[in-house]
Order: structure tokens, then sequence, then C-alpha cells
């Protein structure tokens, strides 16, 4: 096993596991509840394109990859920003912003990229 830490409060000058006071082990099941839609009939196939093309990147309700922004915390991302514009930096983030470490997610196309949109803003 590895353990990798990050943020403030890290000894720089020795990191070893032996640091480690406590583990916690979570059921998959309460992890699994704050990311599911509150409407699967509707936005289920949008929550399993974002499970598998963003989550490792973007974090929803504080559950998922730290490299991109939070979607849903502590505001919905589509509550200041319109569906479009969402759509269309998730195709092409460069065009909105230099050097953006985002890559191009145009390859899903519009509807995939709509469904995506659709599971972040049931989200809120």
């Amino acid at each position: 096993f590895y353990l990798v830490w990050e943020g403030e409060g890290i000894n720089k000058q020795r990191p070893w596991p032996y640091q480690l006071t406590k583990l916690q082990i979570v059921s998959t099941e309460r992890i699994a509840m704050r990311l599911s839609t509150p409407d699967p009939e509707a936005h289920g196939e949008g929550e399993r394109l974002y499970k598998k093309h963003c989550m490792s990147c973007h974090s929803m309700n504080l559950i998922g990859g730290i490299m991109g922004p939070e979607m849903n915390v502590p505001r919905n991302i589509l509550e200041y920003r319109s569906e479009s514009d969402f759509i269309a930096f998730a195709a092409n983030p460069q065009a909105f912003r230099a050097r953006s470490a985002m890559i191009k997610m145009r390859y899903l196309g519009e509807d995939k990229l709509k469904k995506i949109t659709g599971y972040v803003k049931s989200m809120s």
C-alpha cells in the first residue's frame, strides 16, 4: 500500500507513514448516495457519463477528483453558468481559457454533453 498526503500540515522533511494516526473505512453505498441523481429516470445516463468521463478530475459533493473545480459545493456550477456555456467549455476549454489543463470533451458529442449537464444540474 502507498499513502499520499496533500495539503497543509505535511512534514516536508520527513513524510513517513508512521505519522498516520487513523484510517477511516467508508461504505461505498454511503458515497454512492452522495453522487446519485434525485431523478435517475431522467438523469441516470448523465450520471453514468459523468462518473466515466468527468469524475476523475472533478468532484461532485466533494467526492471525486481535485484537478478541476467542484461541481456542486458550495453552489452548483449551473447556478452561475449557463448550460450552453457549460457545454461549450466542456467541448473546447482552450477556447475559453489559455493553457486550460482540461481536455476537449467534444468527442462525446452534444447529446452526451447535454446529458452530463442535466445530471450536474439535477444535483443542485
